[in-house]
């Protein structure tokens, strides 16, 4: 029978397990469109069902109110004495500030951006937003004197609270930041923005904040949203995603509602999330509007919007660089591997700090030794702790120098990848215009062959001519086709290697264009000292010169450099072993947590016990192994300092003979050019003569493949130029877009220096 009841009970208890307990929540919604507030109560659902699930608690909506003017307060208080409300979520932002009264329900405000702090049942849950990020950003594309921070409706005090913070961390000088109201006059709002140089906006009122930031854009001034809408930009240049921070926000409401359900401690519950996480979005039709765009193109963060998708998409040899560094999937796995690099640096200095140990132990005996006196009692219960610190150990010095020269030689490694993959950009680019080109020169030559063809037939027709040359054009028109064909797979090939590298869809189609292909590569040397640059003798100070800016800027050399540093330190670590101790300290302390219980407790009183130390090692005798390691060290050291000399070398080399390559390739276009233009003149000529049959259908022909082999010819070499003045800067290890304006001058000058110095 109590066997029976028992397993009533058991049942039923599982029973109503089975059921949580209900949570009400009241929910406030701001005087937003439907969709908005639709989009936040889904996603509050989600996230409540996502962490209340496994759990005895059912969060359930019991009411949704949405907030009209300013009587949200008011609202509150409703909830607060609603008996179906256990808790209330405000996802509205309109929260009165400096509200004094505790209150007795849990109130959550997931997008706060006020001053109210410790108030009872109140969690506040805002952003940390990192302005010295957003303000390296807006300078880097743009320097900025002065900083205008625009809001509109509640955010007057949000926008003086973060300008203070602007001010307090140092990131921009006080005098030069302006606080913008939208809730002026337009005239005087709009004359307020232009006065600045770059613009950080705190509101959500897109309607107002679009004409505003479209006035900004024509001047050139970038702005920044901490409330970035995707979907609608309102004209605002980049900021953080509105649409992160809200689903981030809630996933904090509904964790911290769980928290207070299971009484955990209120402080516990999380009131101020950071942006580091947070992507920067960039509309990429303003930025084209703005004509600017960050320069660092390795910052993992930024989102593209508004880009061209599946299609005919305009791609300028400029844009595809800063697609590569966004999205090739090379560079961001080589960044990877610096990101790891970065960590064994602080893996190796983390072993300069004190090592610390919690200890719990229950100690339990039989009840024959805990009779005996020599012995404890038959139960003790110990709480302790551990510390050890290394004082001086020459192997994890020696460590840290280490990594943090294989840092350096990842890095170089990172900036061979990149100069890399800017090359294989650079060359599929320019190969794909190429065979656009070809394809181009071959649609003229089929439309040449056509008219032939049209001709051969009325000379025919008419009894002056042979089926013999009709025959012979058809053919020629069939493999003009043939050729079309085989051009089209080259660019539909080179398309798809530029997706490749771009990390597009390989469904997207782009249209190339030559404009701004000399703001990428350099083409001064050429355009300016044409008349020099045929004397011979002016070959090798050039020559000379592009070897000492390779081997200056050498990414591959520097990698090599830091490696060897890396080893010599370790050899260093070597030779000092056998007289350099190591040095540590430690110490331990234990208690017993209450008297010790049981059999034999009379004979054991709690106590404490502790101890503490310093030890010193050093090695005499390891079979050798100290004699070994050092030697092992010296030849891998050689090798590396004879692998840097053969590396000179070779770039010395490779530099000699691409320059020379480049020279000829910059002579081949004029010939090329005065070839085509004398064969455009032989054809027609020829055609002329053909059609007064004074001359065959060979001549003609003759004249029109010699044409069209020009053409290509002078397509030919004036990519191959372009391609191997792009190969001679990476072999210098700089690219001429990558150099600043004053680089670009300097260098302008010393170039001239050479070659006008007798």
């Amino acid at each position: 029978m109590k066997r029976r009841v028992l397993v009533f009970f058991l049942t039923f208890g599982i029973f109503l397990m089975s059921f949580g307990k209900e949570v009400g929540i009241g929910v406030i919604y701001g005087d937003k469109p439907k969709e908005v507030n639709e989009h936040l109560k889904i996603t509050l659902e989600k996230e409540l069902w996502k962490n209340f699930e496994n759990t005895q608690f059912d969060p359930v909506i019991k009411k949704e109110v949405t907030v009209f003017k300013k009587d949200i307060k008011d609202i509150i208080n409703k909830l607060q004495n609603d008996s179906n409300i256990d808790a209330i979520i405000s996802l509205d932002i309109n929260l009165p500030e400096n509200m004094k009264s505790a209150f007795d329900k849990l109130v959550i405000v997931p997008f706060f951006h006020g001053n109210n702090e410790n108030i009872k049942n109140l969690n506040l849950i805002s952003t940390d937003y990192n302005f010295k990020e957003i303000l390296e950003m807006l300078t880097e594309i743009k320097d900025m004197e002065k900083l205008g921070i625009v809001y509109s409706g509640g955010f007057e005090n949000t926008a003086r609270k973060y300008k203070e913070k602007i001010i307090s961390e140092k990131i921009f000088d006080k005098e030069n930041i302006n606080i913008i109201s939208l809730d002026e006059s337009q005239e005087k709002y709009i004359a307020d923005i232009l006065e600045n140089d770059g613009l950080i906006i705190v509101s959500d009122k897109n309607i107002v904040l679009k004409k505003a930031v479209a006035r900004a854009s024509e001047k050139k001034i970038p702005s920044f949203s901490l409330f970035f809408r995707s979907e609608n930009s309102a004209n605002v240049f980049m900021g953080y995603s509105l649409k992160e921070i809200q689903e981030r926000s809630i996933r904090a409401a509904a964790v911290n509602l769980l928290k207070y359900c299971e009484g955990r401690e209120f402080s516990e519950m999380t009131t101020k999330l950071d942006s580091e996480n947070l992507n920067i979005f960039l509309d990429y039709k303003v930025a084209q509007v703005l004509d600017l765009y960050p320069g660092d193109f390795l910052t993992e963060k930024i989102r593209m919007v508004n880009e061209s998708e599946i299609g005919t998409v305009k791609l300028s040899l400029k844009d595809a660089l800063y697609k590569l560094f966004e999205n090739n999937t090379e560079l961001k796995s080589k960044k990877q591997d610096l990101v790891s690099s970065s960590y064994d640096v602080k893996i190796a200095k983390a072993a300069l700090k004190p090592n610390l140990t919690a200890t719990f132990d229950y100690d339990k005996q039989d009840n024959t030794r805990a009779r005996l006196y020599s012995t404890g009692a038959e139960n003790s219960l110990q709480v302790g702790g551990k510390i050890s610190q290394t004082l001086y150990d020459e192997s994890t010095f020696s460590n840290i120098t280490i990594q943090k020269k294989l840092y350096d030689a990842v890095k170089g490694e990172m900036r061979g990848k990149e100069i890399s993959q800017i090359q294989s950009l650079i060359e599929a680019y320019l190969g794909l215009l190429k065979s656009k080109s070809r394809f181009e020169i071959e649609k003229y030559n089929m439309n040449l062959v056509k008219r032939y063809l049209s001709l051969a037939k009325t000379k025919y027709s008419i009894g002056s001519g042979g089926p013999e040359d009709v025959y012979r054009f058809e053919s020629e028109l069939a493999d003009s086709v043939t050729n079309l064909e085989d051009i089209k797979s080259d660019i539909l090939s080179g398309n798809s290697e530029l997706n490749r590298l771009l990390g597009s869809s390989m469904d997207t189609y782009f249209s190339l264009s030559e404009d701004g292909i000399g703001d990428i590569i350099g083409f001064y040397l050429f355009r300016n000292f044409e008349n020099e640059l045929n004397k011979p003798w002016k070959f090798d100070k050039i020559k000379n010169y592009f070897i000492e800016q390779g081997l200056e800027n050498s990414s591959e050399i520097k990698s090599m450099d830091a490696k060897i540093a890396a080893k010599e330190r370790e050899l260093k670590a070597a030779k000092r072993k056998r007289y350099v101790p190591t040095v540590t300290a430690s110490g331990n302390y234990d208690r017993d947590v209450v008297d010790p219980w049981g059999t034999g407790s009379d004979n054991s009183d709690s106590d404490e016990y502790w101890n503490a130390g310093v030890g010193f090692s050093i090695p005499i005798y390891k079979g050798g192994e100290l004699t070994y390691t050092k030697k092992q060290l010296e030849a891998e050291l050689d090798k590396l300092k004879l692998d840097r000399k053969t590396m000179v070398s070779e770039i010395s080399k490779n530099i000699s003979s691409q320059y020379a390559k480049v020279s000829a390739a910059y002579r081949k276009i004029r010939s090329a050019e005065k070839s085509a233009e004398s064969s455009r003149k032989n054809l027609k000529l020829k055609t002329e003569l053909y059609v007064k049959g004074k001359i065959t259908i060979t001549d003609m022909l003759d004249a029109r493949n010699s044409l069209i082999g020009a053409e290509q010819k002078k397509t030919s070499v004036k990519f191959d130029f372009f391609i191997s003045q792009a190969m001679l800067e990476k072999l210098c290890g700089k690219y001429y877009f990558e150099n600043s304006s004053d680089e670009k001058e300097i260098e302008f000058e010393n170039i001239k220096d050479i070659i006008t110095s007798k």
